[in-house]
């Protein structure tokens, strides 16, 4: 292939795994009469809808708030009054990704690293679900991707990184992890012992402002938990009661046990490891510091801050790895390319070979993914995302029987609805009513001994969405149901959707 075709490809490839990445996107999420927003962003719009209007959050839900997608997720929920906007950037955001992970593995490995790097992006089960339900993850990636763009090209432009960085840390905070170590990582590259041959490694000028500037988060972080509850702390303070209620219903990893988990997680994985293992070496024979450091922070520092997590006895979530599967991935894609470059070398000498060692790489590697239901093809993740899509659905067809009901009613006082958990924000948000307002049901308010419904009250039970599955016979009925002394009557029953709708009254 001559070198003008080469080079005319390689600046074509990162468009084209993204636009690959936004296709297989919308192939699973189908976006298009319904999105499955998760809680935590139906949470987040609810902070903004609440930071608008003046008022303080009613009451804690057990989201960490954000505050940059506060202002990007609120601000496309006010302007098209819907979710559907949501998805859609952060599925643009999952692509524009995949884009930059080309770019960048092509920079420090070759373009077969960065074809590679480009569809682990685009096709992590994980992250597809991630970027389907409106979530951080897509887009605290796609800050830490632009940064190392930033601070890698020919004009390293530390001071537009720490910049792009700090947004990232309004995503996720656990970007302040990557930075720290890359803060740490350029002092030692001034001052500390260098044990390889070669040159020491030098930081770009003004390096410390990439480091610097993410910092500004914090009180970020401060001022709009301020403004939203009242309590600058809020943000610290919502895992620890996650952790609490989460404890009385399961167990949660103490350092040792999370460090097994690890352990057992990537041993799993062993195809990975090895040649995440070739892609280490290959960085490190290349002496390109600066992809080795960010996947060093990526990788080892957050599974790190994972084990501090355990220590202080809080629960982290599975996809809280994300990032460190991410790091392990990308490092096996520099693997994967310098496996297929010395094929190249050793056994291509003629281009059409080269072409062929290429593609047959790259095929061996696409059908392992399809025939081990792996990738963008995992049936766990497809099927979540498509309960969630229909909960969405459901919801939407449950709002449009209720606003009938709640316009021009009280948005104060007691209880008045009793939704599923997982849309309990969508609801009060959609509703314009208080959280307060809005409880999320659970088999406890159907058990007639607890006594916890009252006549008025409306119940809205989704076979999808409510959980335990199997708990909730009880409303399952196609006419009026009986608890206690109360009567459930149906304003809406749609038993192939999986929909009851109950109007409490008094009286059987």
């Amino acid at each position: 292939m001559p070198d003008s075709i080469a080079r005319g490809f390689g600046r074509l490839l990162p468009w084209l795994v993204a636009a690959l990445s936004l296709a297989v996107g919308l192939a699973i999420v189908r976006p298009f009469t319904a999105v499955p927003v998760s809680f935590d962003t139906q949470a987040t719009v609810a902070y903004f809808d609440r930071l608008v209007g003046g008022v303080r959050l009613e009451q804690a839900l057990s989201t960490t708030p954000k505050p940059f997608l506060t202002l990007v997720e609120g601000t496309a929920h006010w302007l098209t009054g819907g979710w559907h906007l949501i998805v859609w950037l952060t599925m643009l955001a999952q692509a524009a990704c995949a884009g930059l992970a080309v770019v960048l593995a092509g920079r420090a490995a070759g373009l077969a690293a960065g074809a590679a790097a480009g569809l682990v992006v685009a096709g992590m089960p994980v992250l597809i679900e991630d970027a389907a339900f409106g979530n951080a993850v897509p887009w605290a990636l796609l800050g830490w991707l632009l940064a190392g763009l930033l601070l890698s090209g020919t004009r390293p432009r530390p001071g537009l990184a720490g910049i792009v960085l700090l947004l990232a840390a309004l995503s996720r905070l656990e970007t302040l992890v990557i930075v720290a170590v890359i803060g740490g990582a350029i002092a030692w590259a001034r001052v500390g012992p260098w044990p390889l041959p070669g040159p020491r490694p030098t930081a770009p000028p003004r390096a410390w402002l990439a480091v610097a500037i993410p910092f500004a988060a914090l009180p970020a972080m401060l001022a709009h938990d301020w403004l939203l509850t009242g309590d600058p702390l809020f943000w610290v303070k919502v895992s620890q009661r996650y952790s609490d209620a989460f404890r009385r219903v399961g167990n949660i990893l103490d350092p040792v046990e999370r460090i097994m988990w690890f352990i057992r997680r990537y041993a799993h994985l062993w195809p990975a490891v090895a040649l995440a293992i070739v892609g280490l070496a290959a960085l490190v024979r290349r002496r390109q510091w600066g992809p080795l450091v960010g996947l060093g922070a990526m990788g080892p520092g957050i599974a790190a801050f994972i084990v501090l997590l355990a220590v202080r006895g809080l629960y982290a979530p599975d996809r809280y790895a994300l990032p460190v599967d991410l790091a392990l991935f990308l490092l096996a894609a520099v693997g994967f390319g310098q496996v297929v470059e010395l094929a190249v070398e050793r056994l291509g000498p003629a281009a059409m070979a080269r072409r062929l060692i290429v593609g047959g790489a790259f095929a061996v590697v696409l059908s392992g993914v399809a025939l081990t239901g792996s990738g963008p093809f995992d049936p766990g993740v497809n099927r979540t995302i498509a309960d969630f899509r229909i909960l969405s659905e459901n919801t939407a067809h449950v709002e449009s029987v209720l606003r009938s009901r709640t316009a021009g009613g009280s948005t104060a006082g007691p209880i008045g609805w009793i939704v599923p958990t997982a849309v309990r924000p969508r609801m009060a948000v959609d509703l314009g009513v208080p959280l307060t307002a809005i409880a999320g049901l659970s088999p406890a308010w159907a058990d007639a001994s607890n006594a916890l419904l009252e006549a008025g009250q409306i119940v809205f039970h989704d076979r999808q969405g409510d959980r335990p599955r199997g708990r909730y016979g009880v409303l399952e009925t196609g006419g009026e149901v009986s608890i206690g002394a109360l009567t459930l009557r149906p304003l809406l029953i749609d038993e192939t959707r999986g929909i009851w709708l109950y109007e409490v009254i008094a009286g059987p």
